[in-house]
């Protein structure tokens, strides 16, 4: 049996809206609900520049802003007879509140959906992609601790 490895990025999406955070997922050919992704091209620069790339594509949308890389997960499937071992990093981004998406049909890409953050974890498909999505919350969780510290601090009246 002849083996591959493969490299692959992508990015779990978020957005603020009315005051909420709500995260992205697409609705892949096996029907199940995950986070943009895909393999890295010549065009490519690094390994952001690819998962910045392909979640533009998969996912239709226009204004991302990577705000922290999330890690990889590692795993391996067969192919036609071949055994691949993939990795495939992760960064959090954020797009604008008015920003649906369009899936990439040619992707085989069925759906969009924006969920709350509670949300998130019931409908993630790939319960090896759960760590990615614990990171982000966790990112998102001290994000709005900042927010609340700097929004304190500049209501003070001395």
């Amino acid at each position: 049996m002849q083996h591959r490895d493969e490299i692959s990025a992508g990015g779990v999406v978020f957005k603020r809206k009315n005051g909420r955070i709500q995260i992205g997922f697409i609705l892949d050919p096996y029907k199940k609900w995950i986070f943009a992704k895909g393999h890295l091209e010549d065009q490519d620069k690094t390994i952001k520049a690819a998962a910045i790339r392909e979640t533009k594509e998969e996912m239709g949308l226009k204004s991302l802003r990577v705000k922290a890389p999330l890690g990889q997960i590692k795993f391996s499937f067969k192919r036609k007879n071949v055994h691949i071992h993939k990795v495939v990093h992760y960064f959090l981004m954020e797009v604008r509140p008015s920003e649906h998406g369009t899936p990439q049909k040619e992707e085989k890409i069925k759906a969009i959906k924006w969920v709350s953050v509670t949300a998130s974890r019931k409908l993630l498909g790939y319960k090896n992609t759960m760590v990615i999505l614990d990171r982000a919350i966790t990112w998102l969780k001290k994000d709005k601790l900042k927010r609340m510290q700097r929004e304190t601090t500049n209501n003070v009246v001395s």
